[in-house]
């Protein structure tokens, strides 16, 4: 059984991808039984967790595979997923690619219409930070 313990030092959204030894990609947060992905600053969380109705086994085939957790500060973009039979998700992109959709980086076309904005008191500040931790692990059986 695989058991996922994350601690932030600010408020995140954040996305937890599993690459399996044979390169498959599946996302493990969100999920069908998770859909609540907002985690609170200086608290220690594990996933699965209280009140998760899923647990996270590990079969065959075994060997080096990896647990990457993807947070922002702000919502985090969409990635192209297939439901798998056991409520995972499974990325329709190699893990590199879901890492850039997971920024949600997009490039928006100006109003040049529009006047200039200037720097107001009172702005909201609509920047995010975005990290990405990556840990290597070895299944293997019992």
């Amino acid at each position: 059984e695989m058991v996922i313990r994350i601690r932030g030092n600010h408020d995140f959204y954040g996305r937890i991808i599993y690459r399996d030894v044979t390169g498959n990609v599946l996302q493990i947060l969100p999920n069908a039984f998770r859909t609540d992905t907002a985690f609170k600053a200086d608290t220690d969380y594990v996933v699965p967790g209280p009140g998760d109705k899923f647990r996270l086994r590990v079969g065959a085939p075994f060997g080096e595979e990896s647990v990457t957790l993807m947070a922002s500060t702000k919502p985090l973009g969409d990635i192209s997923t297939k439901e798998a039979s056991n409520g995972l998700l499974i990325a329709d992109a190699a893990l590199d690619q879901v890492s850039t959709k997971t920024r949600a980086l997009k490039l928006e076309p100006l109003d040049t219409t529009a006047p200039p904005q200037t720097a107001q008191a009172g702005k909201v500040d609509n920047s995010a930070e975005f990290i990405e931790q990556t840990w290597k692990v070895t299944t293997k059986t019992k």
